[in-house]
């Protein structure tokens, strides 16, 4: 079922995780300037390794079959 509990240590989802932790060192903790720093330098390479693994797991058979949906998609956006 999916509303069973589950033992154990509850499960974070990373992404959401990295969100929370940044918004509070950017809002609480007066440290702004030295996380830019500290992005600003690391993020091509996380840039790099998201979009290189990303692309390796591509599956082009889907991505033929929903591109017209994707360009449905981006001229409603544009459009609106």
């Amino acid at each position: 079922s999916p509303l069973a509990f589950q033992a154990g240590p509850p499960l974070l989802e990373p992404m959401l995780s990295c969100m929370l932790a940044g918004s509070l060192v950017c809002n609480y903790h007066r440290r702004r300037e030295e996380l830019h720093r500290l992005l600003a330098a690391t993020m091509p390479d996380v840039l790099l390794f998201f979009f290189f693994t990303t692309g390796g797991a591509l599956d082009f058979g889907l991505l033929r079959a929903a591109w017209p949906a994707a360009v449905a998609l981006c001229l409603a956006r544009l459009l609106s």
